[in-house]
């Protein structure tokens, strides 16, 4: 305040005050063997050589576990409060339990829990009386503009920003489909947009809830399903990925033949419009959730400009066969694209400032940039940075 900033009132929030030790605040463990409390002198004994569940006999305090899962359920609360929505939070807490939050988020994995508690409060990230810490960026700088057709166009400081809100909105969007249906069908495409994905956290959700589907993928050679497989489907655990299957026979990643191609395309199609976790209450394939990287000449997806898949859109098709000497793939068309529940198209870096500015505002032919044709009932949301729209 003394700086001009404007900040709202603090909040005393009972949930994260530090450990209570009930009768033996203030006493030493010498100081209760001498009160004659030899057996409490033993538990604390115990606690004060790193014990988490050692506390007084009465009951009157905590342990280190109960610290442990009083933060648990204050950082749950925090998320349902403030989670994806971009809401800057500035916490004040004290030693014990701020290494129980760092435990819960596994903000030192190389130490061991006894480690992390037993660490020198003069260092590491603790708060220091006359010193200012900044122990996390403190919001996401950015800007919102909606467009006229509803569209919505976030501009992110850089691109460490736009991959963690990324993150978040897939985090928040799989625990509401889950809650709602038990379900999550999420929708990929390889490159960096799966490369921020590994910003996921295994314990954020029920990953085996979770089902993977791609928007494009190399027959034979699956590199979208092994980029998902290292950046997140492995250390989340998530077993529910779907590529397309072809005849053992063309596994190699050699050129294949026209029929193979159709007979992948056509076995992807028919399973988008079984799977329990897509909605088929339309014309389309509708999953829960969507993610396109955009590149420079505005392809997104597989679909690149004036291609005969994209200018393929509005005949139904699900999912197209792409046979040619130096690509055999099949991509899922604009039809499904604009059919899911929510959209993400991303794009940083000054490279694609072209395409940004043509998929936004729609100038020119559709088919010249097909991300600009990434309209439907759905939430569309571009995730930009400054250099992509200044």
């Amino acid at each position: 305040r003394e700086a001009g900033i404007p900040v709202p009132e603090p909040t005393v929030d009972p949930d994260i005050i530090e450990i209570t030790h009930g009768t033996w605040d203030g006493l030493t463990v010498e100081g209760i063997e001498a009160a004659g409390r030899s057996d409490d002198a033993k538990l604390a004994g115990q606690y004060r050589e790193g014990n988490f569940v050692a506390k007084s006999l009465d009951g009157s305090g905590e342990s280190k576990l109960d610290v442990i899962a009083r933060a648990a359920r204050w950082l749950q609360h925090l998320q349902d409060k403030h989670g994806g929505g971009g809401t800057n939070v500035l916490i004040f807490g004290h030693g014990t339990f701020q290494n129980s939050v760092e435990l819960l988020l596994r903000c030192y994995p190389g130490l061991t829990p006894q480690q992390l508690f037993n660490r020198n409060p003069s260092g590491g990230s603790h708060l220091q009386r006359g010193k200012a810490h900044l122990l996390v960026p403190l919001q996401f700088d950015m800007s919102i503009e909606q467009l006229p057709d509803g569209r919505k166009v976030v501009t992110f400081n850089d691109e460490t920003s736009l991959s963690a809100l990324l993150v978040s909105e897939v985090t928040k969007t799989a625990k509401a489909a889950i809650a709602a249906k038990g379900s999550f069908s999420l929708c990929i495409p390889a490159g960096s947009v799966v490369s921020a994905l590994k910003g996921l956290d295994p314990a954020a959700l029920d990953w085996s809830k979770v089902n993977v589907f791609f928007t494009g993928e190399r027959l034979g050679q699956n590199k979208s399903y092994s980029a998902a497989l290292d950046a997140f489907c492995n250390k989340c655990k998530v077993s529910n990925v779907f590529y397309p299957l072809i005849r053992p026979l063309f596994s190699g990643g050699e050129p294949l033949p026209q029929f193979a191609i159709d007979e992948a395309a056509a076995a992807y199609t028919a399973l988008l419009k079984v799977h329990p976790s897509i909605d088929n209450s339309g014309p389309m394939p509708s999953f829960d959730m969507l993610l396109l990287g955009v590149g420079e000449d505005g392809h997104c997806g597989s679909l690149h400009p004036n291609s005969k898949e994209i200018k393929g859109t509005g005949s139904g098709t699900v999912t197209f066969g792409i046979c040619n000497p130096s690509k055999n793939q099949i991509a899922l068309s604009m039809d499904v694209m604009t059919a899911a529940k929510k959209v993400i198209l991303a794009a940083s870096g000054e490279k694609k400032k072209h395409a940004v500015s043509r998929g936004t505002k729609g100038d020119g032919d559709p088919f010249e940039c097909p991300a600009s044709m990434v309209r439907g009932k759905g939430e569309i949301l571009w995730f930009t940075d400054k250099a992509s729209n200044p």
